[in-house]
């Protein structure tokens, strides 16, 4: 069974901007929630999980040795316009009203955002304005001008 015992956060962090840190969290605890639920398979919930979650198991329900790779399909398939809604509502929140980049809404930059970490998935690859998607992951990874809100952690 596949196991999982760090959380790996990149050390980018330290100069990203509000909504870097903000995505790579949700990311992250989109791979906790996998984990959770995988590591239980006795809960009442577990199969409706797995009907849900297609991308983790094959055909017979067993799981995936790469999960890795799964959940990046997972969350790619699945997870990419509820990540980047969550993204846009905190962005308004902290008073980021427009995006970095005047060519694009807050929204759709924000729907690029939820693309960091999913390439080289299938829905990465059919995605339309990679070359945006990409060029806002980014600029939003290395506080590059135009970004927003730059956020330093200690």
């Amino acid at each position: 069974m596949f196991s999982c015992n760090k959380l790996v956060i990149p050390k980018e962090l330290n100069s990203a901007t509000d909504l870097s840190v903000a995505m790579t969290m949700m990311h992250k605890s989109m791979h906790a929630y996998f984990l959770n639920a995988i590591r239980y398979p006795n809960n009442s919930q577990y199969e409706e999980f797995k009907n849900i979650h297609t991308f983790l198991f094959d055909k017979s329900g067993t799981i995936y040795d790469d999960q890795n790779q799964a959940q990046h399909e997972q969350i790619a398939a699945t997870y990419v316009n509820d990540l980047a809604g969550i993204l846009y509502q905190y962005a308004l929140s902290i008073g980021v009203s427009s995006s970095p980049r005047a060519s694009i809404s807050l929204a759709q930059y924000c729907k690029d955002l939820a693309w960091a970490g999913l390439h080289g998935t299938r829905a990465y690859n059919n995605a339309p304005d990679k070359s945006r998607i990409e060029g806002n992951i980014n600029r939003k990874a290395t506080s590059a001008s135009n970004s927003s809100m730059i956020k330093y952690c200690l």
